[in-house]
């Protein structure tokens, strides 16, 4: 099979750095300005920062190969909405739920709509599961309708919003949960 997943290690930090930087980049350049992409992906791609998240025991990176080669990855963090963003929620309930934050699914752009993100989906799903949680959890910038398509193909609904800053500009984020149980 030409597909594998694997568990990310501390080696991997410049790795991550590049897919989530050249993946970003092709996702969002175009419709943000050049000055705050550069901002974002500074703060954001950079081995020393990629390194802390790997080592940060509440975090897991799961690497997706073809024929060997990286070509895309997954961040879970097992973090429920809570005071680091501000969140508006229409079900409070669920911040009293043991959830499973899927952080990032990024794919390099040859291979974005090949149904390759599925592969990282559905192993996020089965991990969550596996391990005890109630859902699973996201955030999705709401002028990314691929991306909302995707995860409600999966059964996510929209229960809030939050503000992302992408270097200078505030944007708006939709909250989306599945539940394991539905």
């Amino acid at each position: 099979m030409p597909f594998h997943i694997r568990v990310a290690t501390i080696q991997d930090a410049e790795l991550l750095t590049k897919i989530g930087s050249t993946a970003f980049s092709a996702a969002f350049a175009s419709q943000n300005t050049v000055e705050d992409m550069q901002i974002y992906l500074s703060e954001a791609y950079y081995p020393q920062k990629q390194l802390a998240e790997l080592q940060a025991p509440q975090t897991r990176f799961l690497i997706l190969e073809k024929d060997q080669e990286p070509i895309g990855f997954v961040k879970m963090v097992e973090f429920s909405p809570s005071d680091e963003r501000e969140f508006v929620l229409d079900d409070k309930e669920l911040l009293t739920k043991k959830l499973l934050q899927i952080a990032k699914i990024y794919l390099l752009p040859e291979f974005t709509g090949s149904g390759t993100g599925n592969l990282l989906m559905n192993e996020s799903l089965l991990i969550a599961q596996d391990e005890g949680f109630e859902g699973v959890w996201l955030c999705v910038w709401e002028e990314n309708p691929r991306a909302i398509r995707f995860y409600e193909k999966y059964g996510f609904r929209k229960i809030g919003k939050t503000e992302f800053l992408l270097g200078k500009s505030p944007q708006t984020d939709w909250v989306m949960v599945k539940l394991l149980e539905e």
